[in-house]
């Protein structure tokens, strides 16, 4: 066996490893002069690169044994060693990639996320990557490159001037081995003391190889956690119904609208005790409102929300989704519900409905017009993240949206009833302000550009609502606006929407307005986007499917409680009760739990302190993850012919 060549094998897994090293600090948000500057920062961005150590050894022992197998054919061990460098540089490059990656997803990329991105074909994560990915970028990784390139050159010149016969080699090599092994066996208990988290520590390589091994070949344990006999069951519609509504009702409501707030959370709401007075024009109407307190997002994803907006129905508890893989579900919808009340039904969105199949979804809820980005005439330019490429995060101008939708309405209160989904755009990520930018007053751009981008889709609510008063619409109209989820700008060390469940990503607004049914009430309700079509039908006082899985928000006997999850980065399950928020790492095993009472940005994590509160809760979100799975096994299995009949109140 030629010893060069697994001596250079050698040198190249120390380099990367030093390589690697040196990347984390980047990821870890910690600069260089303080990592080596104190020795605490060093010990921490040590133990942060536990992974990357792991990954190292374990390509470098790989290939040594390798080596060892091909030692009579010295072409082949040439080829390897150069195969060897060319999956360090990819280590590097997945490594550099990291840091702009889990700003953006909120940690590796995983299989969930290529999954979502419809495998990197237009979506939030090819859009993210095009405003981030720069040139700069690329220079950085041609840097980190030559570095591994030139350390391990050098360790190679240092190895020949100093132990040409190769007899210090191999011992210093032992010894480095067993300080790595007892370094694998302690460092995790350092890990947990110092409250690391996964994002920080992660390896992008080897969390994208074990996501795609857990998409394909397992579960989280709660689905199939064995829950004790005679725990209580998952509470369904059916165990409420026949108790009398506390809604409003006025004959004269024979209209709906139902306006979707692209990514945005009730803190940048007027009424959720928000610190930015962007939406004036949703404010002037809060006299003529019901504002329910605490309504969920289940997965902050938009195609989830038109699922659950519209068919009342829990996603799939998986990565996949029920609009890309069963779009044509046999479940009633809004729409097919208003329409049999013989409503006119429209659907206006200010992006592209083929995101995760969205339209097809769309086309199978008997809408009588569907309208988006595609077909949506405006006279403005569109907006788009780069003009020369179809992208299925680009917008009509919301203006235009609204245009469409009047156009559709009737011209005045004689006109036949109807029922409109207006769903804004420009508030997702990169986010399309239009017109001069106002200053907020904020340190970070994205979030400047996302407010004064969020003012705009108010000033458009606004048009609409002015529009349906000039009408006569305005008082037999009941307008309900919602978030389809939320948005992240840092807190959580957080972006985005889709990799995380605290109250940015998941607590959205609910308001409904009416100037005959609401005078500035406040609904004090724990609930999901699964309720919001039921609560419209308890208005109108039309039948609720049986079929839904979502209770009325004005039924007294409704449980106080909201599931949610996301499967993008992690798996992560959550649940809402009327004091606390419990947030379920099934990736990492770790409990969350928050007193939104007193910590309404999450920022104490008492689980230690209540530990049967943790299992009780962990029994509740594995009866949801359970429950969820087989009512999808009923309605997506053969023998679901049928829709189910409506239940009463």
């Amino acid at each position: 066996m030629n010893s060069h060549t697994t001596r250079k094998i050698g040198c190249v897994t120390l380099s990367l490893m030093l390589v690697l090293f040196l990347i984390r600090p980047q990821v870890m948000d910690i600069a260089y002069p303080i990592v080596f500057g104190y020795f605490k920062a060093f010990y921490i961005v040590l133990l942060g690169s536990y992974y990357d150590f792991m990954l190292a050894a374990g390509l470098g022992g790989a290939f040594l044994v390798l080596a060892v197998l091909l030692r009579r054919s010295p072409r082949a061990e040439s080829f390897l060693l150069g195969a060897f460098v060319g999956v360090a540089l990819l280590c590097v490059w997945f490594g550099l990639s990291y840091v702009t990656t889990s700003t953006i997803l909120g940690g590796p990329l995983t299989y969930g996320w290529l999954y979502y991105s419809d495998f990197m074909q237009n979506s939030d994560f090819k859009a993210a990557l095009n405003a981030n990915l720069t040139w700069g970028w690329a220079g950085q990784m041609v840097l980190w490159s030559v570095l591994l390139l030139l350390s391990s050159y050098l360790l190679w010149a240092l190895v020949r001037r100093f132990d040409a016969q190769g007899r210090y080699f191999w011992r210093t090599m032992s010894v480095l081995a067993v300080a790595l092994l007892v370094y694998f066996v302690v460092a995790p208990r350092s890990v947990a003391r110092n409250n690391l988290t996964f994002k920080v520590i992660a390896n992008p390589v080897l969390a994208f190889s074990h996501s795609v091994y857990g998409a394909l070949a397992t579960s989280p344990d709660l689905f199939e956690m064995e829950l004790p006999k005679g725990f209580e069951p998952f509470p369904t519609p059916q165990a409420v119904s026949g108790a009398p509504t506390t809604a409003p009702f006025n004959p004269r409501i024979r209209n709906v609208v139902l306006f979707v707030l692209e990514s945005v959370p009730a803190e940048y709401v007027p009424g959720y005790q928000t610190n930015f007075d962007v939406m004036p024009e949703l404010a002037r109407h809060l006299p003529h409102s019901l504002r329910v307190t605490d309504l969920y997002a289940h997965v902050p994803s938009t195609n989830n929300a038109v699922v659950a907006l519209l068919g009342s129905l829990y996603p799939k508890i998986s990565y996949e989704s029920i609009s890309k893989e069963n779009p044509d579900i046999r479940v009633p919808s809004l729409s097919s519900e208003l329409g049999a009340h013989h409503l006119r039904t429209g659907f206006f969105f200010a992006a592209d409905t083929r995101f995760q199949n969205m339209g097809g979804f769309l086309s199978h809820r008997k809408f009588d017009t569907i309208a988006d980005f595609q077909t949506i005439s405006c006279g403005k330019p569109a907006l788009e993240v780069e003009p020369e490429r179809t992208d299925f995060l680009s917008s009509a101008d919301e203006s235009c949206l609204i245009k469409a939708c009047t156009d559709w309405l009737p011209a005045d209160s004689t006109g036949a009833p109807f029922f409109a989904t207006v769903w804004t755009s420009q508030t997702h990520y990169p986010y399309f302000p239009v017109g001069k930018l106002h200053d907020y007053n904020v340190k970070e751009q994205y979030l400047n550009n996302y407010l004064n981008a969020l003012h705009y889709s108010d000033q458009q609510l606004g048009r609409l609502l002015d529009e349906l008063k000039r009408r006569g619409l305005s008082e037999s109209t009941l307008v309900v606006v919602v978030g389809d989820h939320g948005e992240a700008f840092g807190r959580h060390v957080s972006y985005a929407h889709a990799s995380a469940i605290y109250e940015e990503n998941v607590h959205v607004p609910l308001l409904l307005i009416n100037p005959l049914l609401f005078h500035g009430e406040k609904l004090q309700a724990i609930g999901g986007q699964i309720d919001v079509a039921p609560s419209i039908l308890d208005v109108m006082r039309f039948p609720i499917p049986g079929a839904w899985q979502g209770t009325s928000l004005f039924n007294p006997k409704r449980e106080n409680r909201a599931y949610f999850f996301s499967p993008y980065s992690q798996y992560v399950f959550g649940m809402r009760t009327p004091q606390h928020k419990v947030i379920f790492n099934a990736s990492s095993g770790k409990t969350q739990v928050f007193d939104l009472s007193k910590d309404p940005h999450e920022m104490t994590d008492i689980a230690g302190q209540m530990p049967e509160f943790v299992q009780q809760s962990q029994r509740r979100l594995a009866s949801w993850v359970q429950y969820q799975n087989a009512y999808l096994g009923r309605v997506l299995g053969p023998e679901s012919n049928a829709v189910p009949v409506a239940v009463g109140r």
